[in-house]
């Protein structure tokens, strides 16, 4: 929601890179018979970087707005609170009623702030039109030399070939959640419920979280502070940011990472992502650029 904080940081202190001319230049380069061959790849993935900025850079204050209108309150049935809290709690609620004017009210809320992002979006796609490329589609395609098309039937003959799978398994998981719900009658905030598997939650509690990462990085042969250049931040406070989450203040020697406890396979999945990023940093080559 908004420009992530690198993001924000390249638009600040490397303003070229959002630039039409600076795609049109490496275009250009790209575009010369004279080039190396080999040279062509890294010119081309440097051309989608150039793209991506000059359309994050088009679209960046709409989403600015986009993203304060997630953090101001919103009066649900049940309380007031962030958007992105009453959000965030649908799917952790348990009572199906409750679920419901939990989804009603945020939705509700949503539609209104709407505009921003449809701003955004209007912004993204007249910046993509500057570089030239008709369509989002196009600008991958013509970057990234993937043709779509092949991808898109692949996809589609995957769901056909799983549909029935699919809806066992969903009636299984509907189930779980509530013997009497049937797929017809599901809402949308069942799924997202039924996505957070809350019958396997005494397998996936916050008490254990830690433990568990831990012992798979060092069964992975990972230090998991990688020689003390990882520093963990486990305490809970009002107002911390949640999930897991890493912040580089020096690499690799000073990586820090902030953990939210929390139940759930989705908190593991977290932690183990943001130790896997942690890891990356902590052994990164101090003569890197």
């Amino acid at each position: 929601l908004g420009p992530r904080p690198l993001e924000a940081t390249w638009a600040k202190d490397f303003p070229e890179l959002a630039r039409r001319e600076s795609f049109l230049q490496v275009q250009q380069a790209w575009a010369n018979p004279r080039l190396d061959a080999a040279r062509k790849p890294g010119l081309l993935r440097l051309l989608r970087l150039l793209a991506e900025r000059h359309q994050a850079a088009a679209a960046a204050s709409h989403l600015d707005e986009f993203g304060r209108a997630f953090d101001a309150p919103v009066t649900t049935a049940l309380k007031t609170l962030p958007l992105s809290a009453a959000l965030a709690a649908i799917p952790m609620e348990d009572d199906r009623e409750r679920r419901h004017l939990l989804e009603r009210d945020a939705f509700a809320a949503l539609e209104e702030r709407r505009s921003p992002w449809a701003r955004a979006l209007d912004a993204a796609l007249a910046a993509n039109a500057e570089l030239g490329f008709g369509s989002m589609r196009a600008r991958e395609e013509a970057l990234s030399g993937v043709a779509l098309q092949p991808w898109l039937q692949a996809a589609e003959q995957l769901l056909a070939s799983t549909d029935d799978a699919w809806r066992d398994l969903l009636g299984y998981a509907l189930k779980r959640l509530d013997p009497q719900l049937k797929p017809a009658a599901a809402r949308a905030h069942d799924l997202a419920r039924i996505a957070t598997a809350p019958w396997m939650r005494e397998h996936f509690r916050r008490q254990d979280l830690l433990h568990a990462v831990v012992r798979t990085l060092e069964d992975l042969g990972l230090p998991p502070n990688v020689h003390g250049r990882l520093s963990l931040d486990t305490e809970e406070r009002a107002g911390k940011h949640p999930g897991a989450f890493v912040c580089v203040l020096r690499v690799p020697d000073e990586v820090r990472m902030t953990v939210s406890l929390r139940d759930g396979f989705h908190a593991y999945l977290q932690l183990l992502g943001a130790y896997g990023e942690a890891q990356l940093w902590a052994n990164g080559p101090r003569e890197g650029p």
